[in-house]
């Protein structure tokens, strides 16, 4: 479990000491007072990189030569990480080992939740595979890595598809690393998405007390096999790429028609948290643990629902959320003034 925080210069904390206890943490206070703060420290801590900025924006302001730096003491399973920022210069310690970047060994599990993913339903395909990838990525490490050069693969195909002259021989070589990629990394949504469908819509019910039908609907525009996409990609040498892993996208599904038609914004905000819950207990089945950090993500429901989430057995363990207030008796409370 994460036990205790200690920040240094921190963004808007200049001292700042926390301790967690086992099971769900909630971070109160008005905004304004660092509740996100503490969740990005606990993530560059366990991840090594914050979501929110690169390193250097996160000292405290005002800054002057002598204050140009941060630390973060945080303490997991009587396990101590420091990370240090010192004009410049980053530095992760680990039992007492000094590191300039944390390997994907020394990476612990964790489940983010911010409010820029309660826009999943509402917003682009690529803001959902975007989230999509994010999610297969704390089990599959190589997923992320796969998407990297595929984004790589596929900017440089369009741009040579744009060149008057370009030999066939030379898209050849961009066509199979892109037909091969885009064939690996739709495989990992389809599978990961058919995964989360098996225990979707009895999250659902938990969460929201009801007996709606909730799934996701995965889609794509290419066919699954390597070898027909790198068909394709030959057929339509004329145009920017117009299949594969890029297009994909997909759908939740109420009661059988489009969330976004059928459902209210309080069903569709209770559907994303069924769908976390569901992540959670998936990365823990597959890793045997994982910290979930939910920032801000309960504004809009009322307190029969606030109660549902807070007590989903999914978030009863390794859990800190961040909101503005909390009168329940079930959490440990944590109130930033």
């Amino acid at each position: 479990m994460i036990e205790h925080l200690e920040l240094h210069n921190f963004r808007s904390h200049r001292e700042l000491k926390v301790d967690f206890r086992s099971g769900m943490n909630i971070i109160t206070g008005p905004n304004g007072c660092g509740k996100t703060t503490i969740l990005e420290a606990i993530y560059i801590a366990l991840v090594g990189k914050s979501w929110r900025s690169n390193f250097e924006e996160i000292t405290h302001r005002p800054v002057t030569d002598v204050e140009n730096w941060w630390k973060i003491d945080l303490t997991v399973n009587n396990e101590h990480r420091t990370v240090k920022y010192i004009h410049g210069q980053k530095e992760f310690i680990l039992v007492d080992k000094s590191f300039k970047r944390l390997s994907a060994q020394r990476k612990v599990p964790v489940i983010l939740f911010e409010p820029n993913d309660m826009q999943l339903l509402y917003g682009s395909p690529k803001r959902r595979r975007d989230f999509l990838d994010r999610m297969i990525a704390v089990v599959a490490p190589e997923h992320q890595a796969d998407v990297n050069k595929f984004e790589r693969v596929l900017k440089q195909r369009n741009n040579l598809i744009k060149q008057e002259f370009v030999s066939s021989d030379e898209l050849l070589i961009w066509d199979i690393q892109f037909a091969e990629l885009s064939s690996r990394i739709s495989e990992r949504r389809r599978k990961f998405v058919t995964k989360l469908n098996q225990t979707l819509n009895a999250k659902y019910c938990e969460i929201a007390s009801m007996d709606d039908k909730v799934k996701l609907r995965f889609e794509s525009s290419a066919p699954a096999t390597q070898t027909d996409i790198l068909k394709i990609l030959q057929s339509s040498r004329d145009t920017v790429t117009p299949i594969g892993a890029q297009k994909d996208d997909f759908k939740f599904i109420f009661n059988s028609k489009d969330s976004r038609l059928n459902a209210s914004r309080g069903e569709n905000r209770t559907t994303l948290f069924a769908l976390l819950a569901v992540i959670v207990d998936l990365v823990r089945n597959s890793l045997g643990k994982a910290y979930v950090l939910l920032d801000d993500v309960d504004s809009e429901l009322d307190e029969v629902h606030r109660h549902n989430l807070y007590t989903t057995s999914s978030f009863r363990v390794d859990t800190i959320a961040t909101t503005l207030s909390y009168n329940g008796s079930e959490c440990n409370h944590i109130q930033l003034k």
